[in-house]
């Protein structure tokens, strides 16, 4: 069986029991909010690995980057790599220093995906 790393966004209690109550127009507004969030994180983390941001570029066959993927519903969005290494890419090794792609890529957007989900929030309520 293969290892995974993967990073999980997922609102609180609160928002999980708002959203038991709340109609399906903002349930469908977070639901895509969610997907929004998990397309950029995606491909945040996978400029990540390629060496366009701060974190060190980790592509030889282009295996890790091609393994990033991902799903989301209104709960909730998973970004993961089902590659066997992905979690010693992420955490490092005593020979090789962690590349921190997932979390790095997570504390940089953190404003970003509140965003996200303001955006689509407001648009449910106002509208």
């Amino acid at each position: 069986m293969s290892k995974t790393f993967s990073i999980q966004l997922q609102g609180s209690k609160e928002i999980q029991e708002f959203l038991k109550k709340a109609d399906d127009k903002i349930k469908d507004n977070i639901s895509q909010a969610m997907a929004d969030i998990k397309n950029h994180m995606i491909s945040e983390i996978k400029l990540s690995i390629a060496g366009q941001s701060d974190e060190v570029r980790r592509v030889d066959t282009g295996n890790y980057l091609n393994s990033i993927t991902g799903y989301s519903d209104m709960t909730g969005a998973v970004i993961a790599s089902d590659i066997e290494y992905a979690p010693y890419v992420e955490e490092g090794t005593s020979r090789m220093v962690p590349g921190r792609h997932f979390q790095n890529s997570l504390a940089r957007n953190q404003t970003t995906i509140l965003q996200f989900m303001e955006n689509k929030v407001k648009e449910a309520t106002n509208g």
